[in-house]
């Protein structure tokens, strides 16, 4: 059994990648893929390799669905991110895959060295946005079912407001493990939204990244009494608006944490809400750039005209006196 990272580095790390990178140290194993964390020799900058976990026992039962499940994140966070995913450094080499990404960590690792202040490098808004990219892809194009949401899966890019899913298969819940290779090509799968308890466990989790981890939130779910229920998340919606949040973050996890599972309504649209709050914003910002852009014009015109005034009297002086 090896015991040392450093041997495993010498069977599952390929060598173009051990050329590249040193101190390799192995943050996690799931079903279908090994994270490590290493350093760019050119550098000296930090980086995640991901291999495909070919050990695994999910490997070992559906292989094909596995590597197609790498493949497909591998690819997913290239369309998302083009600079987050290093191409440069991907590589297969006798049936070891391996890519490499910038720094990233799981958002309950910045919650713990940020206990203080939770809110400094975690923005609510891209986080809404980034689950929303992440979750529809995997339901409406990979037809997968319902998720099990963690902080441990949900990973920010560092130096980035960007966050995502980390691990595809861990994440989920199958009702039974595969004996067999997996079709994916089933029945369309007739969803356009994740379900309404992926919306409550992420409304859950956002007043967590937020300092509010209390009794009262567990419990909204065993409340049957629909105005207690509400009371209830009334007060915790207060304590929520003293969290500095803009008014769509708290509309929209007031929104998650609804008793009637039909009042959550979808992903689809709080991505929608997100960016009609981005436009807002943005042409919020734009209009008060023109403003002062038009301040400053109107400034400048009035300087203009005092300066030709005073060229004009030096001339009329010049022409008086100065002969």
């Amino acid at each position: 059994m090896l015991s040392q990272v450093s041997d495993i580095v010498k069977i599952e790390i390929t060598p173009k990648i051990k050329s590249t990178h040193s101190d390799f140290k192995l943050l996690e194993v799931s079903s279908y893929c090994k994270t490590y964390k290493a350093k760019l020799r050119e550098t000296d900058e930090f980086q995640i390799i991901r291999v495909l976990n070919t050990t695994s026992e999910l490997y070992a039962q559906a292989p094909n669905t596995v590597s197609t499940i790498f493949l497909q994140q591998m690819l997913h966070l290239c369309l998302r991110d083009r600079e987050l995913l290093l191409i440069e450094h991907t590589n297969f080499h006798d049936g070891r895959l391996a890519y490499v990404t910038k720094l990233c960590e799981p958002l309950s690792s910045v919650l713990e060295s940020q206990a203080e202040d939770p809110l400094v490098n975690i923005n609510i808004e891209k986080l809404i946005e980034g689950l929303a990219k992440d979750l529809n892809f995997l339901h409406e194009k990979l037809r997968i079912g319902e998720l099990n949401l963690t902080l441990d899966k949900i990973h920010r890019v560092c130096g980035s407001e960007e966050v995502f899913l980390s691990d595809w298969l861990n994440i989920s819940e199958p009702k039974t493990k595969p004996e067999k290779e997996i079709d994916q090509s089933v029945a369309p799968y007739d969803s356009h939204m994740i379900t309404a308890n992926e919306l409550f466990n992420i409304g859950k989790l956002i007043l967590q990244m937020t300092g509010i981890d209390t009794e009262e939130v567990s419990d909204l779910p065993k409340i049957k009494s629909a105005p207690v229920y509400n009371s209830v998340l009334d007060s915790v919606m207060k304590m929520f608006a003293g969290r500095g949040q803009p008014e769509s973050v708290r509309k929209a996890v007031n929104k998650m944490l609804q008793k009637d599972i039909v009042a959550r309504g979808n992903f689809n649209d709080y991505l929608r809400e997100m960016n009609a709050e981005l436009k807002t914003s943005k042409y919020k910002e734009e209009l008060k750039i023109s403003g002062g852009l038009k301040s400053l014009k109107s400034t400048l015109e009035v300087i203009k005209g005092k300066v030709n005034f005073l060229e004009f009297w030096i001339k009329v002086m010049y022409c008086r006196f100065g002969k």
